[in-house]
């Protein structure tokens, strides 16, 4: 009997003790996504503080989220194009964000709002010159 009794003793400590690191291990993965919550709230890249924010709907946080790994994924991909294009000309004069839009069919048009009525004769003067 004194055997029996010393066995469940020491099952129940082992069950004890297996609660007990279960717990531990919840507490530290409810405390590392504490700590993540916070780096998001806090964070200054744009974006990142709407993944943790629980008045967004949960389709909102998938877009922004999206939107991050987008133009993550553009931000690698420019930097990848300038280096191999440094590699096949290293004289670089300037970086040119849009150098990929070198040939870019839509025509210009500026418009200048400083002078709102010119006089009749310059309007005729500079359109004829």
């Amino acid at each position: 009997m004194a055997s029996q009794s010393e066995n469940n003793n020491e099952e129940d400590q082992e069950q004890e003790q297996e609660q007990e690191q279960e717990q531990e291990q919840e507490q530290e993965k409810a405390e590392a996504m504490d700590f993540w919550k916070e780096v998001c709230k806090e964070s200054a890249i744009h974006g990142v503080p709407y993944l943790a924010r629980k008045d967004l709907h949960f389709l909102e946080r998938i877009f922004w989220l999206a939107m991050i790994i987008g133009s993550s994924y553009y931000a690698v991909d420019s930097c990848l194009s300038q280096w191999l294009r440094y590699q096949n000309n290293p004289i670089i004069y300037e970086y040119e964000y849009l150098f990929a839009l070198r040939s870019f069919p839509i025509l210009g048009i500026t418009l200048c709002t400083q002078y709102t009525q010119l006089p009749p004769y310059l309007t005729y003067k500079l359109i004829n010159e």
